[in-house]
């Protein structure tokens, strides 16, 4: 064996499986099974090398769920949108939730058969299409919440995955700067002035922030809508003034909604409420509190400059 001009070669042994040459050295390489044979430099033997190549399958891409847009507002339509699904689906099916409950199945979805079939979670506004994608229409804020995609695979494995779906009022999406619309119509309040009233004074219960067109008001005694509290009601389109069960004499209910609470006592101290019937007729309601007391203690705590408290 040659390797190279001048140079001749006896190699004992078997096992040589290969003739190569290294030119960061300019030496010829011959590899065995247990031996290894340098040119130029002399035999050397070395132990027998095994190279093992370790194959790694590629990684499958997990289910994923996308939500577009990922903020919807009331009334728009929203797409649930599924990535990475499993080459060869059997069948999809959506549900309402982070679990898989038949009671809680908007749809189901038969690839062979190109076949849904809606379930008990179905509000009529929900369409499956074959890719696995759920579209929600004109949603309202009883839509937000988890919704699960089950899908089973040609082997009759099955894989899951959850999206969230978040809808907010057109006006929050607008303060948040999702949409260019104006701000949400502020919350009515009750301020009580004053604060704090002496027996025998007058206080006003003042209704801000009310909606723009309402139909009516009510106010009642105590923390909830409760005929037999009725303390007045007013009909704005007919600007009549209805007096209720809890009406003293001494209250007034104003058109703007704020209500006249004359000679005071302590007994008139608690909640109101402040029921506001919309042109829409809806309702939203408000409440405030009234407190009550004698002049003396008013004195005391600096709010009135009259004698202090006997004992």
């Amino acid at each position: 064996m040659s390797p190279g001009t001048g140079s001749s070669w006896q190699v004992r042994g078997d096992n040589f499986q290969g003739v190569g040459r290294d030119w960061r050295t300019r030496d010829w390489l011959v590899s065995g099974g247990d031996r290894a044979l340098r040119g130029d430099r002399g035999l050397v033997f070395t132990p027998e090398l095994s190279l093992l190549t370790f194959w790694t399958p590629p990684t499958t891409a997990q289910l994923t769920i996308e939500t577009m847009p990922p903020l919807a507002a009331e009334g728009s339509d929203i797409l649930l949108l599924a990535h990475n699904l499993t080459e060869n689906p059997l069948a999809y099916a959506w549900y309402r939730g982070e679990r898989v409950d038949n009671s809680q199945l908007i749809a189901s979805y038969r690839v062979d058969t190109n076949a849904t079939t809606k379930g008990p979670a179905h509000s009529g506004r929900e369409t499956l299409y074959p890719n696995g994608t759920l579209l929600i229409q004109s949603v309202t804020q009883k839509d937000t919440g988890s919704y699960t995609l089950l899908v089973t695979k040609d082997d009759l494995q099955t894989e899951r995955q959850t999206g969230h779906l978040h809808v907010l009022r057109e006006c929050l999406l607008s303060d948040l700067g999702v949409l260019a619309m104006t701000s949400c119509p502020r919350q009515p309040t009750i301020e009580t002035m004053p604060p704090l009233a002496a027996e025998g004074s007058n206080i006003l219960l003042l209704a801000h922030n009310l909606t723009e067109n309402p139909l009516a008001y009510a106010w009642y005694r105590g923390e909830r809508v409760d005929n037999s509290q009725l303390i007045a009601s007013y009909r704005v389109d007919t600007n009549a003034t209805t007096k209720g069960p809890a009406h003293s004499g001494r209250e007034t209910l104003y058109p703007n909604g704020t209500l006249l609470i004359q000679n005071v006592t302590q007994k008139d101290t608690g909640s109101y409420l402040l029921l506001i019937t919309k042109d829409d007729l809806q309702t939203e309601r408000q409440t405030g509190h009234l407190h009550v007391l004698r002049e003396c203690l008013l004195s005391d705590l600096g709010v009135l400059g009259d004698e202090f408290c006997s004992d």
